[in-house]
């Protein structure tokens, strides 16, 4: 059993982005994993949370008390791991995650992928992170990470510390397949 930590975002969305959120929720699900991300019940963020419970899966959901009065939590949400701050929220998923799936978002969920992706180039984060490309949403965002390799502001290497994928299952599997057996992988 592994622990799936999941940036996305809780807003209303294109059901091309929510049906993926369904499908991951699904499947962390159906392989006996444990889902960690925001503790919303709002947009996809709810969706994810909602279709990981509906299959009988567990879900973590780690709530800010500094937004608590803005969020409210998932109502089928029994396992809340509330924290001081947004940045606590960053830092709890990261922490209680075996690997970190980054969705299609906005300026969070971007702030979520490069706080992390910044972590573990600079060898402070060892798990593996991937980035969900749905629809080509990070097209041009993985072409201007290239355009920094390229113009030498980051190397080829730090390139390759992300998995990108818009396969969900794929993405899943591929990102399991990294995580080093010496990880924990009990609740």
């Amino acid at each position: 059993m592994a622990k799936i930590g999941v940036y996305l975002g809780s807003r209303d969305v294109s059901p091309l982005y929510t049906n993926a959120a369904l499908l991951l929720g699904q499947e962390i699900a159906a392989r006996g994993h444990v889902l960690i991300c925001g503790a919303s019940g709002s947009g996809m963020m709810g969706k994810l949370i909602g279709s990981a419970i509906d299959a009988g899966g567990v879900v973590i959901g780690v709530l800010p008390r500094e937004i608590a009065s803005n969020e409210i939590p998932h109502p089928s949400l029994i396992h809340i791991h509330s924290v001081p701050s947004v940045s606590d929220r960053k830092k709890a998923i990261r922490d209680l995650s075996d690997i970190i799936i980054t969705f299609p978002g906005g300026i969070g969920t971007l702030d979520e992928f490069f706080e992390t992706y910044m972590l573990k180039k600079s060898n402070l984060y060892s798990k593996p992170i991937g980035l969900l490309d749905i629809g080509n949403f990070y097209k041009y965002l993985i072409a201007h990470i290239d355009v920094m390799v390229t113009e030498g502001f980051s190397k080829e290497k730090h390139r390759a510390l992300f998995t990108c994928s818009s396969d969900v299952v794929g993405l899943l599997e591929g990102l399991l397949t990294q995580i080093r057996p010496s990880e924990d992988l009990s609740i």
